[in-house]
This record gives C-alpha cells, sequence and structure tokens, in this order.
C-alpha cells in the first residue's frame, strides 16, 4: 500500500489481493467490476481490467446530498443509479475536482445540454493501449432525457452527478486475480481509494491515512 499526492490529490493504492469477507470495499468492487464485464460482453471485445479507483470528494459529496434532499422535497424519487460517463475521451483529474463540464449532447436528432451517461459507453482503444471509464452515481430526478432507451441519460445539472470509480483497462489480455483453482475464493483485483481535497489539507491527509492504513 502507498500514499501519493498529486496536485489536490492523495491516492491510497492497495495491490494485494483481499479476502472480501474482510474488506468493506469488497461488494462496490464487485458491482463496479460486473458493470465492466458486461459491457465488453455486450461489445464484444476483450479487455484486461487493471484497477479500480474509488474516488472521495466532500465538495461535490455535499452537493449531491443538497440535491438529494431537493428532489425529496419536491417528492422526487433520490435513489441515484450507476452509470458510466458516455466516452473515454475526457479530462480526469479535472472532472475528480470539478465534476464535468455541462456540453452539446445529441438525443434523437435534438441537441440538448447537459452531461451524458449510459452502461454502454463508446470506447475506441484502436488507436491506444490503455483507457479509463468514469462511472458515476446519477440522480435522474425529473429533468434527465432518455436516450435511445432507460440505460441512457442526459444530466441537465452536474450537482446530480457523484463521480464515484474510475476503472483503469488495457487493451491487452493479462492474467490478473486468482488462478484458475482459485476461482472459487473470495478474491478481488487491485483497487485505488482517491480521496479529492484542496491543498490546503493534501498534507495533513497523507499523514492520516499514513497512520491508519490497514494490516
Amino acid at each position: 500500500r502507498g500514499v501519493v499526492g498529486h496536485k489536490n490529490f492523495s491516492r491510497v493504492t492497495k495491490l494485494e489481493l483481499t479476502s472480501l469477507s474482510e474488506d468493506k470495499l469488497g461488494l462496490e468492487y464487485q458491482i463496479v467490476e460486473g458493470e465492466f464485464l458486461s459491457l465488453m460482453r455486450r461489445k464484444r471485445e476483450i479487455w484486461n481490467l487493471m484497477r479500480i479507483d474509488k474516488v472521495e470528494n466532500k465538495k461535490l459529496e455535499e452537493k449531491f446530498e443538497r440535491k438529494k434532499v431537493h428532489f425529496r422535497a419536491e417528492g422526487v424519487s433520490d435513489m441515484p443509479v450507476l452509470l458510466f460517463h458516455a466516452t473515454d475521451m475526457v479530462d480526469v483529474e479535472d472532472v475528480l475536482e470539478n465534476n464535468f463540464q455541462l456540453s452539446r449532447v445529441n438525443t434523437d436528432n435534438v441537441h440538448t445540454i447537459g452531461v451524458h451517461f449510459t452502461k454502454w459507453p463508446e470506447v475506441d482503444m484502436s488507436t491506444k493501449e490503455q483507457s479509463c471509464l468514469i462511472m458515476c452515481q446519477v440522480l435522474e430526478g425529473h429533468n434527465s432525457s432518455g436516450v435511445q432507451d432507460s440505460s441512457s441519460l442526459v444530466v441537465p445539472d452536474v450537482d446530480q452527478i457523484l463521480p464515484k470509480y474510475v476503472v483503469h483497462f488495457t487493451s491487452e489480455v493479462r492474467k490478473v486475480g486468482p488462478q484458475p483453482e482459485q476461482a472459487g475464493q473470495d478474491m478481488i483485483l487491485p483497487y485505488t481509494i482517491v480521496p479529492v481535497l484542496s491543498p490546503k489539507v493534501v498534507g495533513d491527509s497523507l499523514q492520516t491515512s499514513s497512520s491508519t492504513e490497514r494490516n
């Protein structure tokens, strides 16, 4: 496990395989991994899942929670859905720190302003060996636009979006994780916890993280 500071981020990286029964992130990891594997099957592609970063950004979390309270007060569901951003062409670090930027999205030949999310993002690995996708908790609210089907949404308010995971993968097929004879054991691939902090508190956070490492 290592702690690395970078700009307004501190990365706490755990690379060893861990028993799911001993790791509270096990269930979260399985859900995200399952969505990624479904994407591969849908696209009939074989990618190598390298790691999953779990993102923590208190500023964005507070805005997201306020939006949930607002929706509840209006009698609108505040249950988030977990979706990928629609493309891997995005400035990941800027999104993790500041959230997405609204842009023009073509929905059924009608231009809509918002951020596009889907279960089936567009990924082109023809000119690169590695990439990543951002997975977010998204509040549908009463103002999101459906695209093609219910698995795809355009969200017009970034406060309805909470970047939660970054899925890193490559176009190379490598053997990662347990061997076939270990497949029945509760094992997971590497993950990273990525708190997004202000510059003022990064130093203190790194010291705290170092003193509270898991055994």
